[in-house]
């Protein structure tokens, strides 16, 4: 609580989930010192592995966590991937995404936008 959060569950067998990772960061990186912090939950059985060797290609400055048990994706329901929510900083869904976007631009990011500013 007392920051915007966006859960990103994914996988690295998932394209769209891939592709929409580069925008994340940039998002990250414009506003993670106004506030924003992005998790990114890794939903497969050996995610240690496979997220490991994915970092190692294409590495990324916001915290991926691993959910091989699926603790986490149970508690949001989220089985279809990617799946973004966004959490205002009351600790409150605001918005749920299902599927790749980009985040520099459109809804998404102007609704983050508006919780990182108040």
């Amino acid at each position: 609580q007392g920051r915007p959060v966006m859960i990103n569950f994914w996988a690295t067998w998932c394209p769209p989930c891939r592709e929409e990772m580069p925008s994340m960061e940039m998002l990250y990186r414009k506003y993670k010192d106004k506030g924003l912090e992005i998790l990114a939950v890794n939903v497969e059985q050996n995610g240690r592995a496979v997220v490991q060797k994915f970092l190692q290609r294409t590495p990324y400055s916001f915290p991926i966590l691993l959910d091989s048990d699926a603790e986490v994706q149970g508690l949001y329901n989220a089985y279809r991937f990617p799946e973004t929510f966004i959490i205002d900083r009351n600790g409150n869904v605001v918005e749920n995404i299902l599927g790749a976007i980009d985040w520099t631009a459109g809804p998404a990011f102007e609704l983050i936008k508006s919780l990182i500013n108040g």
